[in-house]
């Protein structure tokens, strides 16, 4: 979650809001913009009090050379980053690039931090006894803090003048903020969230299962801080604060104000029920909730997620319509494109739904050419970071349109998989990958695999593994270490090919779910669901298009056609009493 720099909203993928809201075409600018947003710059700074250029280190500066507090080196150090990120957005468009800018960031610059003076130049200046119009105006510090014994953090006049409320506001709430965190952490609630976190992370955790036992941490820890900030009187040592129907639900409407998309605010609440839960089956003794309260707690969240359950199916829809404008759609033609080597008998190919023409199979007949052509320029060791990134984008852009599966299959894929596979008279290979995403309701992942598809896949772990690194059994890694996203490098391979537009695996899924619901029969596409390791239900809710005009008014003449003056009335056989309906 970031906020963006250009509108302010608060989005889970600010990258893909500026390309597809604010329309950033220019790579350069969208980096920049998006360092602004996450208020993140690696690189030398400016100290905006003694004007010295080019510090490597901003904080240590200003806490040695100006002794400044800590919250104040946090405001400082972020406007340099600001000012500096700022500064190459102007040298950018002084270049005049192509595409364009599109931000004006760097045409309305903020007003600079207040100058301060050193606290070595405070006690120069001020030798003579202080006057009443001298006298220094002292920032209070936030409560719960003593405040510090050091005359140079008793700022001047002069200084007090070229600050603002506003400013000192901001310090006091920063300082808050922080000692809330760190208070927090040292807790023992903290510990029985990161019980929790320990409680929902397997035995034999993959990085993906990792990341979503992460992801539970952070919605408890927000959902914490949210109930413990609107207590009259909290406490770390327990969790009575918890207890609080008018806060609770009131979280729901602070989420939606958060920007959150109602998907998501259902994963928070239950994320946040099940650490009520964990708190009654595991730490109730320093919860110190009685029973009675862990179930009011749990009815409140059952009725928040019913209350926002009611607009989950609609958000559904309105996902599903997005969706629909980035569908790959097929050329017209009577007849469906049948590959050209052979199956199993068993397995439906979701390649076989590409039809002549369409940018998929584009894909598949240009990485069928370049991908022998990267493996031997890999292993001639010239320009291998950029080719290992291109080979990477069409292996696994051209097994995710074969199969139909989720990148995480890909980055999972391991060289032991390979040995293990079932292979057949012909040399056809069934390669199973045991960890991914719907394993414990499907199981292994398929990948039915040629003679030649195996032997690109074996090439391409010995030319992965011959840089130093760590010994790593993955087929997809870099440098000894395992791939943790594709996206970027099956957009970088598409763009290779000469295909224009955004392609993501969620697109390429979706696309061919959705020529399986159009053009399969049900048992076919039954077939063609399991194999990409998700039900038809499934594909409906997520993957197939919501129908288009043309196919609504088709489904409005069947309904004028069922209600034409075709339909003869009743009659009743006086003999049995039942009734019939006379047909023509």
């Amino acid at each position: 979650m970031g906020r963006c720099a250009l509108c302010g909203a608060s989005e889970l993928n600010l990258k893909s809001h500026l390309t597809e809201t604010h329309k950033v075409k220019n790579r350069r600018e969208l980096g920049l913009v998006l360092s602004l947003s996450r208020a993140h710059f690696k690189g030398p700074l400016r100290c905006d009090l003694c004007d010295r250029e080019a510090l490597s280190h901003l904080d240590r500066h200003l806490a040695t050379v100006h002794s400044l507090r800590r919250a104040e080196i946090t405001q400082h150090v972020k406007a340099a980053k600001e000012a500096r990120l700022l500064g190459l957005l102007a040298e950018l468009r002084s270049s005049q690039p192509r595409p364009p800018l599109v931000s004006e960031l760097d045409l309305r610059r903020p007003p600079a931090v207040s100058r301060q003076p050193s606290p070595a130049a405070t006690r120069t200046a001020n030798t003579d006894p202080p006057t009443d119009s001298d006298t220094p105006v002292e920032v209070p510090p936030p409560e719960g803090r003593k405040p510090r014994r050091h005359p140079a953090h008793t700022p001047s006049h002069d200084s007090q003048l070229s600050g603002s409320d506003a400013s000192v506001e901001a310090v006091t709430e920063k300082w808050q903020r922080v000692t809330v965190s760190q208070r927090l952490r040292r807790s023992p609630v903290f510990a029985a969230v990161s019980d929790f976190k320990e409680f929902n992370t397997t035995r034999h955790a993959s990085a993906k299962d990792v990341e979503n036992s992460g992801l539970r941490k952070s919605h408890v820890l927000r959902f914490v801080k949210y109930m413990f900030s609107r207590s009259e009187s909290p406490s770390w040592e327990n969790c009575t604060f918890l207890y609080n129907a008018a806060n609770l639900r009131g979280w729901q409407a602070h989420l939606v104000q958060q920007g959150y998309t109602v998907t998501s605010i259902n994963i928070m609440l239950s994320n946040a029920a099940a650490f009520v839960r964990h708190l009654k089956a595991f730490h109730s003794e320093m919860a110190r909730l009685t029973p009675s309260e862990y179930d009011q707690i749990g009815l409140q969240f059952k009725r928040l997620r019913r209350d926002n359950g009611r607009q989950i199916r609609s958000h559904q829809q309105d996902v599903r319509r997005k969706k629909s404008s980035e569908f790959i759609h097929p050329m017209e033609g009577p007849d469906l494109q049948r590959s050209q080597r052979g199956i199993l008998t068993h397995i439906s190919p979701v390649s076989e739904l590409l039809r002549p023409g369409t940018d998929l199979a584009v894909f598949l007949r240009v990485a069928r050419d370049k991908v022998p052509r990267l493996l031997a320029k890999l292993q001639t060791r010239s320009g291998r970071r950029t080719t290992l990134h291109l080979l990477h984008g069409y292996m696994s852009g051209y097994l995710a349109i074969i199969s139909g599966h989720r990148p995480i299959v890909f980055i999972n894929l391991r060289k032991s998989h390979l040995d293990q596979a079932d292979v057949d008279e012909q040399k056809r290979a069934l390669v199973w990958v045991d960890r991914h995403k719907t394993d414990r309701t499907y199981g292994g992942a398929c990948l039915a695999l040629d003679s030649q598809e195996v032997a690109w896949l074996h090439r391409l772990y010995e030319v992965s593994a011959q840089p130093g690194g760590d010994p790593c059994d993955s087929v997809f890694q870099v440098c000894g270490k395992p791939v943790s996203h594709m996206t970027g490098q099956l957009q970088s391979a598409w763009e290779d090919a000469h295909l224009t537009g955004r392609v993501t695996f969620r697109i390429i899924r979706t696309t061919i779910a959705n020529q399986a619901k159009r053009n399969l029969n049900a048992g076919d596409r039954q077939l063609v669901c399991e194999s990409m390791c998700h039900g038809v239900s499934t594909a409906d809710r997520f993957y197939t298009a919501v129908p288009g005009i043309s196919d609504m008014f088709r489904i409005r003449q069947l309904r004028t056609n069922a209600m034409d003056n075709r339909m003869e009335p009743e009659t009743v056989d006086t003999d049995s009493g039942d009734q019939h309906t006379s047909r023509p």
